[in-house]
């Protein structure tokens, strides 16, 4: 049996999932949640079966939306079946339907609302989890304001910006972002995850960074697309220095500004360490054609070995200096950005986002 929870709940619930997810792992507690845990290209059912079987217990984050989810009652039929301890939390007023009573009536539920991390029933809960794996508690409290609330963006290796296509349906969810530096109140980000197969230039172009289409859409449809009002104030437009192949011996020179971009080989090798360089894909990425071998291929824009040869990242994270054609969607996206530190505030699990609609995210990575 594995030394982690399972954390069932419905994606509209995302934020309130990530809070506990943080909580915990803060706390000393691994935990196992989709869609960060699920391999690219591995089955949702049996990697779900397998993560129930194996954990040491289960925290289901009940609400109305959890009880209409096509997933979350599956979920907790197999935590029931393999007899694992279950700790229902309500984060809203519910009513058990006829099915959820049946699952989870002799149950008692956690009523915790707005989370607070120093709340006596949150930490009520974290005893139970380190009880079921034979440890004890200790609670990590970086202060004792008693109304303090979760605030994983600032404490961090990643963080959550933005909003993007992610499963196989169509629906978007949250972009995980990992923290490359900070530096005068602000912070430089790369998405942990390949989020999309786009081409480098359109077909029949080549050209350099600051000629390619990719620019241009990153730029444009792309921040829109991702980028509620409020987040696109917080994007800082920065410069391009010149990137060179040292193996080839070309060059991109041409300097520009923007503020969605792809890192280059000299920003690659200075800021991202092995377990960064390699990148898992997200389901929608792998639909559209990006290639992977547990983990893909992603662009940099470094050239390759010859004028319209473009460097990329391999599977291994390794890079590939003489690159390949700039029309290959076999070759992913990981974009970068540097954002305002004023962007992190308090992180308040029941706020929505500008366009009035919960966070979705589509599961199984």
């Amino acid at each position: 049996m594995g030394k982690y929870v399972f954390i069932s709940y419905s994606t509209q619930n995302q934020e309130d999932a990530n809070a506990v997810r943080y909580y915990l792992g803060k706390n000393g507690v691994d935990t196992w949640m989709a869609p960060y845990d699920i391999p690219p290209g591995d089955t949702y059912a049996r990697i779900i079966n397998q993560a129930i079987k194996n954990c040491s217990c289960c925290v289901l984050i009940l609400s109305n939306a959890s009880q209409q989810s096509i997933w979350v009652p599956k979920e907790i039929e197999r935590v029931i079946n393999y007899q694992k301890i279950l700790i229902p939390i309500s984060i809203e007023n519910v009513i058990l339907n006829d099915e959820f009573e049946f699952y989870i009536s002799t149950n008692q539920i956690v009523n915790v609302g707005k989370l607070n991390e120093n709340s006596p029933e949150l930490q009520s809960i974290l005893a139970v989890i380190k009880g079921s794996m034979g440890e004890t508690t200790t609670v990590d409290k970086e202060s004792n304001d008693e109304t303090a609330e979760i605030m994983p963006l600032d404490t961090q290796n990643t963080l959550f910006f933005g909003n993007y296509y992610y499963g196989l349906d169509g629906e978007k969810g949250p972009v995980e972002w990992i923290i490359l530096k900070e530096e005068n109140g602000r912070k430089l980000l790369l998405s942990k995850y390949i989020i999309d197969a786009v081409d480098y230039h359109e077909a029949g172009k080549t050209g350099s960074w600051k000629e390619c289409s990719l620019r241009r859409w990153l730029n444009t449809e792309f921040t829109v697309q991702v980028f509620s009002k409020e987040e696109k104030d917080c994007l800082i437009e920065s410069e391009r220095a010149e990137t060179r192949n040292f193996f080839y011996n070309t060059e991109d020179s041409d300097l520009c500004r923007d503020k969605v971009f792809l890192l280059s080989v000299e920003e690659v090798k200075s800021l991202l360490n092995t377990c960064q360089t390699v990148a898992p894909v997200t389901p929608y990425a792998l639909e559209k054609g990006v290639f992977a071998n547990n983990y893909g291929l992603w662009w940099i824009r470094t050239p390759g070995d010859k004028y319209g040869m473009q460097a990329y990242i391999n599977t291994v994270g390794k890079t590939a200096y003489d690159g390949c054609y700039q029309q290959r969607r076999e070759v992913g996206l990981r974009p970068a950005i540097w954002v305002s530190d004023t962007f992190v505030k308090e992180y308040d699990l029941n706020e929505e986002t500008d366009s009035g609609e919960d966070l979705e995210w589509s599961i199984i990575s």
